[in-house]
């Protein structure tokens, strides 16, 4: 251990001129973008080579106000217990002199392997089912404390079963918000999920259990777990809406990003006129000639839900997002952060830090979204386009809009 209290910095600077050190992962709320507060300290995974003799491996438990630090192996981290799953996938590398291999047993803790977690889901499943049932029962039954500790209990087990169904860990609660807002489940309006759980926990409403369970039992059918679900038979009924129950929640569905084709287009139409599908459709030639990427979100049934471009030409070193669309029927469901995320991940695979947009000043809502996941307006500018009108003729439309970018990490 240090005679002196050791900070951050110090411990960068001692391990890059360590040979025995491999690399260094950043942990916690400093690896969340908006997590870090006064109390936040460096909660930092040290790794050496194995046989390292340095004394830096006396560093292992050491605890400060400020740092935090396991001294572990590559193997270690890639054997580290599975309730770090989350923390470390989403960790930040400050060193890595593995080649890769550091970086790649970080990624991996965020994927779970495919039949891995088609038994999570159907365990966590039939748990969320039990607490639901019991829960509602006892509400029946005037059971009203019990009803509430059983619907508290069903939550666990609800998030369990929402991650497991995207293969992937479950946050701590401490970054369950940001986690949904960064990475968003497919099909799920973030804001949505955690007011329904909120309400639930503080509550235990039935009527809003049985909202919320209609929507998993859609999503967790078309995931091949309806065994699980017809094993409760005729309990669940119980479990289901009343009719008057019905209002209120969309329905989630499962989706996937891919790249645009060019025989989607007839099922895009709800994107826009003829006109503009001829547009998109000279967009996926430049995006064969790789000037831009075209992404479709897609439910099971692999038809575009909503579609949207990057073009690298555009603006000098960054990736311009345009022609952003999602289906009016299924807006206000996550469907166009998901969109965006995708499109960052395709800019950062180029080697670019940056994505900018434009959001014409009259769309206050679209401006809002971009807002909330992390893009600031720098600018302004004219811009036009030709819109094809109801009785086919062209006209020039004429806008202003807002210029605005992220930088990516």
């Amino acid at each position: 251990m240090p005679s002196l209290p050791l900070g951050f910095d110090a411990l960068v600077e001692r391990a890059a001129a360590d040979p025995d050190v491999l690399g260094l992962v950043l942990k916690g709320s400093r690896a969340h973008e908006g997590m870090v507060t006064e109390h936040s300290d460096h909660d930092v995974h040290l790794v050496l080579a194995e046989g390292a003799t340095t004394g830096l491996a006396g560093l292992d438990g050491y605890r400060s106000a400020e740092l935090d630090v396991v001294v572990t192996t590559v193997d270690g981290l890639r054997g580290a217990d599975g309730r770090q799953d989350h923390a470390l996938a989403r960790a930040s590398v400050v060193l890595d002199r593995t080649g890769g291999e550091l970086t790649a047993v970080l990624a991996a803790k965020g994927r779970r392997d495919p039949e891995e977690a088609h038994r999570a889901a159907a365990e966590r499943l039939d748990a969320y089912a039990d607490q639901l049932y019991r829960s509602v029962k006892n509400a029946r039954d005037g059971h009203r404390l019990a009803a509430r500790l059983d619907a508290a209990e069903s939550l666990d087990h609800l998030l369990e079963l929402l991650f497991a169904l995207d293969r992937r860990p479950r946050p701590y609660n401490r970054y369950l918000a940001w986690e949904l807002a960064w990475h968003p489940l497919p099909g799920w309006d973030a804001d949505a999920l955690l007011e329904a759980v909120d309400r639930i926990r503080a509550t235990g409403d039935v009527a809003a259990q049985r909202r919320l369970f209609a929507r998993v039992e859609a999503v967790a059918r078309a995931a091949g777990h309806g065994p699980t679900l017809d094993a409760w038979g005729e309990d669940l009924a119980l479990m289901r809406p009343a009719p008057d129950e019905t209002a209120g929640d969309a329905l989630a569905i499962p989706v996937h990003v891919r790249d645009l084709r060019l025989q989607d287009l007839p099922a895009c139409a709800w994107s826009g006129s003829a006109l503009h599908l001829r547009s998109v459709e000279r967009e996926l030639a430049r995006a064969e000639a790789g000037e831009v990427d075209y992404l479709a979100v897609c439910t099971p049934a692999d038809l575009p839900v909503a579609i949207g471009g990057v073009d690298y030409r555009a603006v000098e070193d960054a990736g311009y997002l345009w022609q952003l669309a999602v289906h009016p029927a299924l807006q206000s469901l996550g469907l166009g952060t998901l969109l965006i995320r995708a499109a960052e991940q395709r800019i950062l695979a180029r080697g670019l830090r940056r994505a900018e947009l434009a959001v014409e000043e009259g769309n206050p809502r679209a401006r809002a979204l971009y807002e909330r996941l992390g893009y600031l307006a720098y600018g302004g500018k004219p811009d036009a386009w030709d819109e094809e009108g109801p009785d086919g003729e062209i006209r020039r439309y004429e806008t202003m809009c807002v210029l605005m970018r992220r930088e990516l990490a």
